[in-house]
């Protein structure tokens, strides 16, 4: 019973390390397209409407 309990585990820390990995390349690629996004409207013409 103690090599099926052991195995588990392992599973379960497998499951986990895994999502971690997943999640942190989710942050990743959020941080880029919010890079990207501030790049763009930093780039915008910033001023009354009529001085265009």
């Amino acid at each position: 019973m103690s090599v099926n309990k052991q195995s588990r585990k392992i599973n379960y820390e497998l499951i986990i390390s895994v999502s971690a990995v997943f999640m942190s390349l989710l942050a990743v690629i959020v941080s880029i397209q919010q890079t990207k996004i501030a790049r763009e409207q930093q780039n915008l013409p910033c001023g009354p409407p009529g001085n265009l």
